[in-house]
């Protein structure tokens, strides 16, 4: 089957430089408040262990979801560590850090740019070319690159980071395998697509394996790599992944999570490229009937091209080839027949 680069949408989660808590994020977050709490009352808002707190909160919030407060807490702290302990003190470099991050989770793309670029240079004078933090700092400038249009900048980058962090933090720290995500995803985006592929095929395992096949950074893996299949040609393969993808986060966040509602767009798109496939014979055999199942499910997603292509197809059919049409989307719908689509792997 072709390839379809309009599929392309590649996750890209900027790097924290803290690492990650063992505990849960909203236990974390109880715990760092109580934190603040005290260092405000024993050492004042300006003392470093409360600008260092506060920082640690913001980070936590963010990975909680919440990312309006992490930046409420965060942005005002800026002033304070160049203030209290200067620009090139660790702590402020990886309060800086972590703003930029919060910034471009914000849509605030031109001011995570510029504090990243400018946290860089100042990483590796200060800390090292093999900090941890310098890394971070590397990760967040790569998807500000990506973020503003500079993609070979940002692949650049991101090749450079992956032998680094595969040795200063190890093969299967939550910072590498982040890097090994956008690193997929900025080859796809190059046109790489097969090394992409392998990339992700390789991470998924040990992401299923640390934390589980229903976890958000697994199933974000997942998402990944359902679209990579899809961009490359390989749709039933896009689709089981996709079809897995949809099913877990509907029982893991609901239907009306954005996550959720995110993965069910992409996988409609990828049924409705699928029912025009059929329709036309396009690299599987011309039927109607097959075209008409993809092309409904398509529909009942709410994908608009399908909407309005499904009358079009229904008018070049007889009834009892709807009806068949009909009685194949209600069987694909049943939890029990969520499968890869007919045809084999799909692959080359």
């Amino acid at each position: 089957m072709k390839a379809h680069p309009t599929l392309l949408l590649a996750v890209l989660p900027c790097l924290l430089c803290l690492p990650a808590t063992a505990a849960p994020v909203d236990e974390t977050v109880k715990t760092l408040e109580e934190a603040v709490t005290l260092s405000r009352a024993q050492n004042g808002l300006e003392h470093p262990d409360t600008l260092t707190a506060m920082d640690n909160l913001a980070l936590h919030h963010s990975e909680a979801g919440h990312r309006e407060e992490a930046l409420k807490l965060a942005e005002p702290l800026r002033p304070l560590f160049l203030k209290t302990l200067g620009a090139e003190h660790p702590s402020t470099l990886i309060a800086g850090n972590n703003l930029a991050k919060f910034y471009f989770e914000a849509g605030r793309r031109e001011e995570s740019f510029q504090l990243a670029e400018k946290a860089l240079p100042l990483c590796r004078k200060v800390l090292g070319p093999e900090h941890p933090t310098t890394l971070a700092a590397m990760a967040n400038l790569a998807t500000s690159y990506y973020a503003a249009g500079q993609p070979a900048e940002a692949l650049r980058m991101q090749q450079d980071l992956l032998p680094l962090s595969r040795k200063v933090l190890g093969p299967e720290h939550a910072q590498t395998l982040a890097v090994m995500q956008n690193l997929a995803g900025y080859r796809m985006k190059a046109g790489r697509k097969e090394e992409a592929i392998t990339m992700m095929e390789e991470l998924l395992p040990v992401l299923r394996r640390l934390h589980g096949a229903e976890s958000l950074r697994t199933l974000s893996a997942e998402n990944d790599l359902g679209i990579f299949y899809a961009t490359a040609g390989r749709i039933n393969e896009g689709l089981g992944m996709l079809n897995e993808v949809v099913a877990v986060r509907r029982r893991v966040l609901g239907p009306a999570h954005a996550d959720t509602v995110q993965a069910t767009k992409i996988r409609s798109a990828v049924e409705y490229i699928l029912a025009r496939q059929y329709a036309r014979g396009d690299g599987v055999p011309k039927d109607p009937v097959e075209a008409y199942k993809w092309m409904s499910l398509a529909a009942q997603e709410g994908h608009l091209a399908a909407k309005r292509d499904l009358s079009v197809l229904e008018g070049q059919m007889t009834p009892e080839q709807i009806q068949e049409g009909q009685k194949r989307a209600a069987d694909r719908q049943s939890p029990a027949k969520e499968a890869p689509p007919p045809g084999g792997t799909g692959k080359k």
